[in-house]
This record gives C-alpha cells, structure tokens and sequence, in this order.
C-alpha cells in the first residue's frame, strides 16, 4: 500500500498510523502457534477492543499464509476491500494484522482474502470470531469477551450431583451390556475352535 507524501488530511494519519503500529503477537506467542500449541491464541487472533496511543478502536488479526493481500470489510467501510487493508507483520505463519481506529462493538465484517493462486478471491467469516450474524448473514460481529455474563451459575451448583448421576448410570449400563454379551462371546469362541481351518 502507498501511503500518500502529504499528511494534511486526516485520514493520511489514520492511514499511516495504521501501518506503524506495533504487533500484539510477542515471538514466543508465535512460536507456540506455529508448534500448535498456543491454546490462548483466541486472545489475540480475531477483533478485539485496543487503545493505541490514546486511540480506541479494534485490532484484527487472521491466518492466511497463502494470502497475496487481506482486508477488513465490513459496514463501517461500506464492504469496500480497498479501504482496510491488512499488513503481513509474519511473513513465515502467514499471520495479518490492523488496527482500525473508531470502531466499536457491534459492527460487522469479514475479511476479503486474495489468493496468491489461481486469481482466487473470497471474503470469510473470522474463524476467531466471537459472535455472528443468523443466517442468512455470514459476517462476523465485534464483541468484546471481557464483557461477557455466564448466566449458568445454577447448571454449575447442580454440576457435581448430575455427574455423579451419569457416572453411576453408565456403570450399570455397562454391567448388563457386559452380562448379555458374554454368552454371544462364549458361543463364537466354541465355534470357531469347532470350525475346521482349511490351508
């Protein structure tokens, strides 16, 4: 992407902004997800809410490591491909990212991906995505999971008793499935030393 000589206009400094921000991803975080074992990836991969510099917005990152180019679309932009582009900050996992400043909770996006191969272009739902549309939407829907309310607090009191339930009805399910296959067993067991083995 170019960014334009003259910083007059506002939306030069977003832009160049947008390109000098630091990642989120330290090299051990990237080194755990290239071994697949960064099992808090869903922190940083995906949006989620940032301030930079004084700047609220959302940060997005996504894997696609055999993407030419990646953008945000999404509402806030009118679905236009050209308007958000992503940056390979990790050329080596394939990892993109941006910050958008302005946005909020609630918007929608995808990310419009074009393939090194074969001309091939698509937009996609964010495979970390925390909410989205109903169908027939597809778009994926910026929320921010630190505000999330579990509202199961009366399933997790009951949990311990309902396990034990389920733990003691599958022992007994289990001894009569064992007492009438044991005839079954014992009879295929007689035949089959009865049976001559032609060689």
């Amino acid at each position: 992407m170019t960014v334009p000589q003259q910083h007059n206009d506002p939306e030069d400094h977003i832009l160049t902004m947008a390109e000098e921000i630091p990642s989120i991803f330290s090299d051990f975080d990237l080194y755990l997800f290239g071994q697949g074992k960064d099992y808090t990836i869903y922190e940083k991969m995906g949006a989620h809410l940032r301030t930079v510099n004084g700047v609220a917005g959302v940060h997005f990152a996504v894997w696609a490591p055999n993407a030419l180019s990646v953008s945000v679309i999404g509402d806030f932009n009118n679905w236009d491909r050209g308007a958000n582009l992503m940056y390979l900050r990790h050329q080596d996992l394939g990892v993109w990212e941006c910050f958008i400043p302005g946005l909020q909770t609630g918007i929608l996006y995808k990310y419009a991906i074009f393939s090194r191969f074969n001309n091939y272009s698509v937009e996609k739902a964010d495979p970390y995505g925390f909410a989205s549309q109903l169908r027939p939407g597809t778009a994926s829907i910026v929320v921010d999971i630190h505000q999330h309310r579990w509202q199961d607090a009366a399933w997790m009191q009951h949990r311990e008793q309902r396990s034990r339930i389920s733990v003691s009805s599958w022992t007994g399910f289990l001894r009569i499935s064992l007492k009438m296959a044991m005839p079954s067993v014992t009879s295929m067991v007689r035949t089959s030393m009865n049976t001559p083995t032609l060689v």
